[in-house]
């Protein structure tokens, strides 16, 4: 391997460096670590049942309600679900402009959030969440 004189002993700012010392500067500080690949679930996607999606809570309160009547009727909710793995999933768009999607799984400790294109609307960014999760 040849070695670049300007590209492993060159001052470079940090958002400047070139990508092969980045990747060696990572390798080097987690040298002594294991990592762990992905793993393969032990039933195939295909033979998992169609994601659904229940949003009849929707129809019964709107948020307009009192925080104690919402907090109850989503617990009646999921009560009829607990047998169930429950994804959490949320969008929205602030007054800047900014957008971001995000779901949660509490039985498997995964959350993920993610910031969108701009250009994207609220009900993008839902959506996202919900791809993003199954």
């Amino acid at each position: 391997m040849t070695i670049d004189w300007k590209v492993n002993f060159g001052n470079f700012q940090p958002a400047n460096r070139p990508l092969v010392t980045k990747v060696k500067d990572f390798f080097t500080k987690y040298a002594d670590c294991e990592f762990e690949g992905p793993k393969l679930a032990e039933v195939p996607p295909w033979r998992i049942g169609r994601l659904t999606v229940d949003n009849k809570l929707l129809e019964e309160v709107n948020k307009q309600e009192p925080e104690i009547v919402l907090k109850a009727a989503a617990l009646e909710h999921l009560e009829k679900y607990q047998d169930y793995l429950h994804i959490y999933t949320d969008g929205s768009k602030t007054e800047n402009g900014r957008v971001a999607a995000a779901f949660c799984i509490p039985q498997l400790n995964i959350q993920c959030s993610r910031r969108l294109n701009g250009q994207c609307e609220h009900i993008c960014s839902r959506t996202n969440g919900y791809n993003s999760s199954s």
